[in-house]
């Protein structure tokens, strides 16, 4: 009887475990949809409150779509921003030339800390680690008069050069995708008669794309949102970013508060979405990368 019993036994064991797998998913998945939503939802309600006129922002019934969406919210917002498409160009500038210089420091360096013994390496590194916890706002007037004396301040080329400084997290993460590399590269290159520059730029480059890529929308997010500094930096409005032009801009007045589908409202909804909007757009097209560099690297020390 114990016999014939021993497989029902362990096929109902295997049942409650299949079960006990499912639900956990179904709780994870449950779980990252909420969270999901939770973080979302800021962003669809500015979308569609920037499509919204004032009659319907402020019903007694708010709605979470537009019921007569319209764009008069962002036509209004470019009437009374100045000079926008400048704004624009300074704003692909400065981020373009923050990406491409902070990518080739980030990887040099990175490249160094990883591959390349020379005393007091680790300790470095460390230190460099700690700017971490230095907060931008406490060193900005030391950085005002900085740029002051070397002539920067009101130059998009300052801008490019300040932002590219910032370089900590950039090489904590091209550290770490070259140190996920096998040591058996560097000695197979060694025995080809491959220099140091050879093997960084043939071989180690080339495999360590997918971290140059998070480095990449990092930088490109933190650059083409940064405000304060910028707006410290540069006092003339046609070397203004569009993150700074969209915080300093203006409801149109009388002309455009009598169109009923305009409103204050809707207008600040409509400037955050068109501030958002490249920044969301390089990250939904390089989310693989983003994932596969942020996966392939171990946190080796």
């Amino acid at each position: 009887m114990a016999a014939t019993s021993l497989p029902h036994v362990m096929q109902r064991r295997r049942i409650h475990l299949r079960w006990r797998q499912l639900l956990g998913r179904a709780g994870m998945h449950l779980f990252l949809v909420a969270a999901a939503l939770y973080v979302l939802f800021p962003l669809w309600w500015a979308f569609s409150s920037s499509l919204k006129g004032s009659r319907e922002l402020y019903s007694t019934n708010p709605s979470l779509w537009a019921q007569h969406p319209s764009w008069a919210n962002y036509t209004g917002t470019l009437w009374g921003m100045f000079n926008v498409v400048q704004q624009v160009g300074n704003s692909l500038i400065v981020t373009g030339g923050t990406v491409l210089l902070t990518a080739l420091l980030a990887t040099l360096a990175g490249y160094g800390f990883a591959r390349i013994r020379f005393r007091g390496r680790d300790l470095i590194f460390i230190i460099f680690l700690l700017s971490l916890f230095i907060p931008q706002s406490g060193g900005l007037m030391a950085a005002y008069e900085l740029m002051s004396f070397l002539h920067l301040r009101n130059n998009l080329l300052g801008l490019i050069l300040a932002f590219s400084a910032g370089l900590t997290v950039p090489v904590f993460i091209m550290r770490q995708s070259f140190l996920a590399l096998p040591n058996e590269l560097d000695d197979a290159a060694r025995i080809d008669g491959a220099t140091r520059w050879q093997f960084f730029w043939r071989i180690g480059v080339p495999l360590v794309s997918a971290g140059i890529t998070v480095v990449a929308i990092f930088t490109f997010i933190s650059a083409w949102g940064e405000y304060l500094f910028t707006y410290t930096m540069e006092d003339k409005q046609s070397l203004y970013t569009l993150a700074v032009a969209v915080a300093q801009t203006e409801i149109p007045n009388a002309a455009f508060n009598d169109v009923p589908q305009f409103s204050a409202y809707g207008a600040t909804a409509a400037i955050a979405i068109m501030g958002a909007a490249p920044a969301i757009a390089i990250f939904v097209l390089l989310q693989k990368w983003f994932v596969r560099g942020l996966t392939e690297g171990a946190l080796k020390f």
